[in-house]
């Protein structure tokens, strides 16, 4: 699992395709707000790498991206090209967009987000 909070932690994101997607939201983020990123106030980024990390909490938070998909608390899911995106609010100002490459989401057994 990688996170990025920051545009440094993008180095390791190893799939090219969900990297460049996360670094021009962040880029769309800095040119819509006039500011430089920060997790804490436009949210974070998730990369799942194996299929195991859907049952593990994510990034030190209590509950797992299968918790919050079979209790309905995805504010979204959207297919992609390159993977599938999905939306979790964690407060009023704090979100993560988690990508799940398609050999995991694939894993999943959902045939459409």
């Amino acid at each position: 699992m990688n996170i990025v909070k920051s545009k440094r932690d993008l180095e390791h994101v190893m799939n090219q395709a969900i990297r460049l997607a996360i670094s021009s939201a962040i880029d769309r983020i800095e040119i819509e707000y006039l500011e430089d990123y920060q997790a804490t106030q436009h949210g974070w980024f998730v990369v799942l790498e194996h299929t195991h990390e859907l049952s593990v909490p994510i990034a030190g938070l209590t509950f797992s991206i299968l918790e919050k998909l079979n209790a309905s608390e995805i504010e979204y899911v959207e297919k992609c090209p390159h993977a599938c995106e999905m939306y979790i609010t964690l407060n009023d100002t704090e979100g993560v967009l988690i990508y799940i490459p398609d050999r995991i989401y694939s894993s999943l057994g959902i045939n459409n987000p």
